[in-house]
């Protein structure tokens, strides 16, 4: 007989005893029952999230690891609970962002610039809004000809404060002066919008 593979859903009756058991442990924070009991109803879907999460990066983890990263993540995550999410949508998102966290610090995951964006979203941050910005000017950057490029650069170190950064690239190889002048003057505007607070 051949076995089937059932999907796992997470239901409205654990969501709602999953809120039940927020509620519970926010009211009275030191009451540790209802975390432990909340964590519980969530082990198996952390534990799915991390591994899908690792896998989509090509990371793979021992499996006791991937315990304790449930239980750091998982009170990450309670202690920043979000109402406006869903339970599983809040617990997903906090637990990409910690191991976001977790791995860019030791440079070991590689992750799409709007994957980043995503993640990067969840928490307010004033930094957010600049990071936007930089992703805009680097997008900009990748559909701008190759031959063209030093003048983007150039036209971007002109703008910064200090003098050293200011100074042109010798001899532009592959494209005219008069060129390379008019270019670098057109992208100083387009720089200064996108950088504009």
């Amino acid at each position: 007989m051949k076995k089937t593979k059932h999907k796992k859903e997470f239901t409205e009756e654990l969501s709602d005893a999953c809120k039940y058991l927020i509620n519970k442990h926010k009211s009275e924070p030191e009451e540790v029952e209802a975390r432990n009991e909340l964590f519980m109803l969530l082990k198996d879907w952390m534990d799915i999230w991390i591994r899908s999460i690792l896998c989509n990066w090509h990371r793979t983890e021992r499996q006791e690891t991937i315990l304790a990263l449930s239980w750091d993540i998982f009170c990450f995550a309670l202690k920043h609970y979000k109402k406006e999410f869903t339970i599983p949508g809040h617990f997903f998102y906090y637990t990409r962002y910690y191991l976001l966290n977790r791995y860019a610090q030791k440079d070991s995951v590689h992750i799409s610039l709007e994957e980043l964006k995503d993640v990067l979203a969840l928490v307010p941050s004033a930094y957010h809004d600049k990071f936007e910005k930089l992703l805009t000017l680097f997008q900009l950057t990748q559909v701008i000809p190759k031959e063209y490029k030093i003048a983007w650069d150039d036209a971007l170190q002109s703008l910064h404060s200090a003098p050293q950064y200011k100074q042109q690239t010798k001899g532009p190889k592959g494209v005219e002066t008069n060129t390379y002048k008019h270019l670098k003057k057109s992208f100083i505007p387009i720089i200064k919008f996108i950088l504009k607070e």
